[in-house]
């Protein structure tokens, strides 16, 4: 599953990775860029209101490019605290969270994170560079007691495994 899917070049690639598996593809994007920040996503945040905005035609033409199957994909339009309290995923593998600022990210978390399959992944891609995405994840992270080791792949993203 992914939160914020922009064009669909992430989408693609965990697609393509789970191509031989009987997974199916969840994206969920407001395909209307980027809300209204809080305080806490720092103050340049409020330059980004509607950027990275895609739309549904873009990703789905992604992932046709690559051969991603229409029938295990599904595309979800609004914004993640309307659309992720009814998705219908239970079980999660790899839940990708790109919703950059504060409210999406702490959303994303709080609605999604018991849904992740013990031993599964959660990729945040943007911890290392906006201010409410990490805030938001330490604050779940303390919330639920949990002692996770976050594993740096580069300046921004953070990712971690899930307990069994």
């Amino acid at each position: 599953m992914e939160c914020g899917t922009f064009r669909g070049g992430t989408a693609a690639l965990l697609g393509v990775a789970s191509r031989d598996s009987d997974k199916d593809l969840w994206l969920y994007d407001s395909f209307e860029g980027l809300p209204k920040p809080d305080v806490s996503d720092g103050q340049i945040a409020q330059h980004y209101v509607g950027a990275y905005s895609g739309s549904l035609e873009q990703v789905r033409g992604t992932l046709r490019a690559l051969d991603v199957a229409d029938s295990r994909t599904h595309l979800v339009k609004g914004w993640f605290e309307d659309t992720l309290p009814g998705a219908e995923v239970q079980r999660i593998a790899l839940l990708h969270v790109d919703g950059d600022f504060y409210r999406s990210v702490r959303t994303c978390l709080e609605t999604l994170y018991d849904r992740v399959t013990p031993g599964g992944y959660v990729v945040l891609d943007d911890y290392g560079y906006w201010p409410g995405c990490r805030l938001a994840t330490d604050e779940f992270l303390a919330a639920r007691g949990l002692r996770i080791k976050l594993h740096r792949v580069d300046p921004a993203r953070r990712y971690f495994q899930k307990p069994a």
